[in-house]
């Protein structure tokens, strides 16, 4: 079985606590969870503030990704999962890296 890192949004403190948003194949919806429960003690990867969006865009479409039941019930691996979605939310693009480059290893292209 090949593992994947799970990839989520951070949106900080919101009453008190730090949360995250995510999307998961157990849950198969968008859910804003607690930053400690995302974690299970590990970060693999962060992604800084990015210059050319405004992050009150960012956090409309988190609440509209909510509200809407974004990719409800619509978990795919290759085309629709966690990476996908905080891709989308947060660069407004459909990628995956982790699955391109898995890809890239299954044709020897590296």
């Amino acid at each position: 079985m090949t593992m994947f890192d799970h990839v989520g949004v951070y949106l900080g403190k919101i009453d008190g606590e730090s949360k995250v948003c995510q999307y998961t194949r157990e849950r198969q919806n968008t859910t804003i969870d607690n930053w400690s429960s995302f974690l299970e003690g590990k970060v693999t990867a962060y992604h800084p503030i990015i210059p050319f969006k405004n992050y009150k865009d960012i956090a409309k479409q988190i609440v509209w990704a909510k509200d809407n039941d974004y990719r409800k019930n619509n978990y795919d691996l290759h085309r629709r999962n966690c990476e996908h979605f905080a891709n989308m939310l947060v660069y407004g693009i459909n990628y995956s890296g982790q699955i391109e480059q898995k890809k890239k290893n299954a044709y020897g292209l590296s």
